[in-house]
């Protein structure tokens, strides 16, 4: 197998586009029907942060922070559970 065929992007970057679509799509439908929370992408919850605590409008940025938190939370509660999976050699097939 070639370094070029081992590189060639033609399955998972169509998967990569579909899943960001997804996400996209999914972000955007939910800010637009949801009170203004990212649901898919947290980069935008983090600028709506900025925005409303740099004016000290914190009563709009609560639902951004919470998103935030819960964020942070998932992917620390995954890291601690691979952890312990590495750890104790477990295989989840």
């Amino acid at each position: 197998m070639t370094a070029e065929t081992a590189h060639h992007p033609s399955g998972p970057l169509v998967l990569a586009f579909s899943l960001a679509g997804v996400a996209g799509f999914i972000d955007a439908h939910l800010f637009l029907h949801v009170p203004n929370v990212f649901v898919a992408n947290m980069s935008g919850n983090m600028v709506r942060v900025g925005i409303f605590s740099g004016s000290g409008d914190w009563s709009i940025a609560v639902g951004s922070v919470a998103a935030l938190f819960a964020f942070a939370a998932r992917h620390l509660d995954h890291g601690l559970l691979t952890w312990r999976v590495s750890a104790t050699g477990f295989r989840i097939r």
